[in-house]
């Protein structure tokens, strides 16, 4: 009767994994099927930006288009600067990689930013608030996030034209068209990071 018991209880634990999978695999397909652009399905939310006034017209000072693609809980998120901004004379592409279980699910947090100046919508709250930001940090501060930067001067030429390198860094950010959208993916993603092997670091 005991061996039985404990066959049971392995039966029971395997299904207990296998489901725990299952919805970390549910997720991460969520995630990429609603965040990311699908051709003939949907254009993404990653697109994000603040506007301003210059000459009497409403131009987009800065904005960034986000997108990421991962393999289980690794994960790359490549962010590409608005060629249509204000600051089009240098451009750059960053790519970020890293495992979800070097991320604290504690530090996952969204902020709003208002539609004129991109200033926080804790701080101005009567503005019109029509983007997000998503932050996660790694646990502990650790600088495992690989980051590889290409930049595009467009007005130099020769070898000053473009530049790239690569960095480490501790943070990584997602950038939202939609705030209300923006919280329940991170929700999802603390999720996401928790099954993944995330855990709180020291000071959270």
């Amino acid at each position: 009767m005991r061996k039985r018991t404990g066959l049971c209880g392995v039966v029971v634990l395997l299904a207990v994994i296998g489901c725990k999978d299952r919805k970390l695999t549910d997720d991460l397909e969520w995630m990429d099927n609603t965040y990311n652009p699908h051709v003939g399905i949907s254009a993404g939310h990653g697109t994000s930006g603040y506007y301003t006034q210059q000459d009497g017209k409403h131009i987009l000072a800065s904005g960034t288009t986000d997108t990421f693609k991962n393999d289980e809980c690794n994960f790359e998120i490549e962010v590409k600067d608005n060629p249509s901004s204000v600051h089009s004379e240098m451009l750059s592409t960053n790519h970020y990689s890293f495992n979800l279980r070097d991320l604290d699910p504690a530090s996952v947090k969204v902020k709003t930013y208002t539609h004129d100046g991109g200033i926080g919508c804790d701080i101005a709250p009567d503005e019109v608030c029509d983007w997000a930001e998503m932050e996660a940090t790694t646990r502990n501060s650790r600088p495992v996030v690989m980051c590889q930067t290409h930049a595009v001067f467009a007005k130099l030429t020769g070898k000053d034209h473009d530049n790239s390198y690569t960095s480490k860094g501790v943070d990584v950010y997602l950038g939202f068209d939609n705030p209300e959208y923006a919280k329940k993916f991170a929700s999802v993603f603390q999720d996401a990071v928790r099954r993944c092997g995330g855990t709180k670091g020291a000071a959270s």
